[in-house]
C-alpha cells in the first residue's frame, strides 16, 4: 500500500479520513487530474481545535496575515 510522501500514513487512510470530513462538511474537495485536493473550512477548523484542545489563537498558516516585505 502506498504511503503519503510527507507523512508515514497510508494514502487510503488519508482518503477515508477526508471523505468522512467531507460528509460532515469540515472540508471542501476538488478532484483534478487524478488528484484530490481538500480545503479545510471554518467548521473543520473549529472541530479540530476542539478535538485537539487547541487555543483559539492557533490558526492554520494559510489564514495568518503575512508580513509585507520591507522596501
Amino acid at each position: 500500500m502506498l504511503k503519503h510522501p510527507e507523512i508515514n500514513v497510508q494514502n487510503l487512510h488519508v482518503i477515508k479520513l477526508m471523505q468522512s470530513f467531507k460528509s460532515k462538511e469540515y472540508v471542501r474537495e476538488t478532484f483534478t487530474w487524478m488528484h484530490h485536493y481538500w480545503y479545510l473550512i471554518n467548521d473543520g477548523i473549529e472541530f479540530l481545535r476542539n478535538y485537539l484542545n487547541l487555543p483559539s489563537e492557533i490558526v492554520p498558516n494559510t489564514l495568518k496575515k503575512q508580513a509585507k516585505p520591507a522596501g
